[in-house]
């Protein structure tokens, strides 16, 4: 018979490949129109993009930002501040818009992207606009992405209280200084 301590470790041994497992296999409940939205945008280009693919780990870690911002109180819309991957994110009040509305709003920076001076010429970013967005999403080099979403009830940001927190992150991380996306 095993003694209680033997099986309090193997209990635990257990409990760490499970935990292992969830991570690995983790996939966000909208996950499959995350990746059409994006995989669609990189079709797109017409330029031999590959389409990209679930990464868990990228998922894990979108998933604790987000977490992260909806216990904040205020409106605390910003970036993780990690370097592992490239981030996008975005708010919308409207609590119902969908992860290809929250791609397609990021590719239609497009419009401010200047291919042959790698820049965005057309930005201003006094009026919120810009092109990374775009650009991370058409970055060759990156070959996946994780992207999750939360409620965000206690935000108050500008006239609007609550929302929606929506955030992916890809790997490798594209908008390296000095290279264009494709």
């Amino acid at each position: 018979m095993a003694s209680p301590r033997m099986s309090n470790a193997i209990l635990v041994a257990a409990l760490i490949v499970a935990t292992t497992i969830s991570v690995v296999t983790a996939q966000a409940p909208d996950q499959s129109e995350w990746l059409a939205a994006h995989n669609a945008a990189r079709s797109a280009e017409a330029v031999g993009l590959a389409p990209l693919i679930w990464n868990a780990s990228a998922y894990q870690y979108a998933l604790a930002w987000a977490q992260n911002r909806s216990a904040t109180s205020g409106c605390p819309f910003d970036h993780s501040g990690g370097n592992v991957y490239g981030e996008n994110i975005a708010w919308s009040s409207n609590t119902t818009r969908s992860p290809t509305e929250v791609v397609q709003g990021w590719v239609s920076e497009k419009v401010n992207y200047t291919y042959s001076s790698n820049s965005c010429d057309r930005a201003c970013a006094a009026c919120g606009q810009s092109c990374g967005h775009y650009t991370q999403v058409v970055w060759k080099a990156t070959t996946s992405v994780g992207c999750a979403s939360i409620l965000v009830p206690s935000w108050v940001c500008g006239r609007f209280t609550g929302g929606k927190f929506f955030i992916c992150n890809y790997y490798p991380p594209g908008n390296v200084r000095g290279q264009k996306p494709y």
